[in-house]
């Protein structure tokens, strides 16, 4: 990241470290500490697309030269759609990575994936829990494809648990 260093100036409680200069310039290179974490970015998204889907904000995009692509209104609706979170037959709480919208479920981590799994009782081999369920899903969770298994097989089995239509 580069940043300019009156801006690092008038921030004194940037958690950035200058490290060293670039050979032939006069901006110093800074880094961010690995344990700076930025859980707010995620939210900042969401407003980004939330920002964009109202009426009066959409001229932002056609102040350009170029026409926005006609896909992205589409989509923008479509990650924007909010869901309804499952609840566990257990516990009558949903899990704390419950997906609460279309954009956070294609966010889901692959252990985020397998604890949902794990949480709504999909595993093998299977428990009297597992066939309460609205939906049953081909269990990964104590099989031999555990280890093997991709991050988008994963998600499409959560997603049609859930509720998700594939499209």
């Amino acid at each position: 990241m580069l940043w300019l260093p009156t801006i690092m100036a008038e921030n004194s409680e940037s958690k950035l470290k200058p490290t060293s200069n670039i050979p032939g310039a006069d901006i110093p290179t800074y880094i961010k500490d690995r344990d700076d974490e930025c859980p707010h970015l995620l939210g900042d998204f969401e407003n980004f697309i939330t920002s964009i889907l109202e009426p009066h904000k959409n001229r932002i995009l056609l102040r350009n030269k170029h026409a926005p692509h006609s896909d992205l209104m589409p989509t923008l609706n479509r990650l924007s759609h909010r869901l309804l979170k499952l609840v566990s037959l257990t516990t009558g709480q949903a899990h704390p990575s419950c997906p609460e919208s279309v954009l956070r479920y294609h966010l889901l981590t692959s252990s985020q994936l397998d604890d949902l799994a794990r949480y709504y009782h999909q595993i093998w081999p299977p428990t009297p829990e597992t066939y309460q369920y609205p939906k049953i899903i081909i269990p990964w969770i104590g099989t031999e494809e555990q280890d093997t298994i991709d991050i988008e097989t994963k998600r499409e089995r959560i997603g049609r648990f859930i509720g998700l239509r594939r499209t």
